[in-house]
């Protein structure tokens, strides 16, 4: 995988997050990890297709989920899941890949990205079959909000 595609996504989030949600993430260690990934709790889903094929998850505990999605919502106090909130998490990595996207094809790549898929559960199992058996993790940090993974798996398509 080459770091020209991660950066985009990594860049995208941190920004977008202090945007839409007034908040600053930091980013952490970088670290490979095998399939199949086990989820915190809440996992938005890209896919990927095009040039580039693949598919970059968001995850996070419902904890740091209910609080970005108030802090997008003006800064309410969210205690349970809900529509508003599978919205909200559903638009926030909506946006993050769309502008990743679009800086990777101004940088000549050709792809575009799926609509976002929520999943919401404990000890979730991700996996992907069809593609490598590694994907780049990064942890975005943030002590009163909480953490969230981007777990990116993409490559050049054949």
């Amino acid at each position: 995988m080459r770091v020209e595609y991660i950066n985009p996504f990594v860049e995208s989030a941190i920004t977008v997050l202090r945007e839409m949600a007034s908040v600053e993430f930091a980013r952490g260690d970088l670290a490979l990890r095998s399939y199949p990934l086990l989820t915190k709790g809440v996992v938005i889903v890209i896919g990927v297709a095009g040039q580039i094929e693949g598919r970059v998850l968001y995850d996070m505990d419902m904890k740091t989920a209910l609080k970005i999605s108030g802090l997008m919502m003006g800064g309410e106090i969210i205690t349970e899941y809900d529509e508003m909130v599978a919205s909200a998490l559903a638009e926030l990595g909506n946006i993050i890949s769309g502008n990743a996207v679009s800086q990777l094809n101004d940088l000549g790549f050709e792809f575009d990205i799926t609509p976002p898929t929520l999943f919401v559960g404990n000890n979730l199992e991700m996996s992907s079959p069809n593609m490598e058996t590694q994907t780049l993790v990064i942890p975005l940090l943030q002590p009163e909000v909480g953490e969230i993974i981007i777990n990116v798996a993409l490559r050049e398509k054949n």
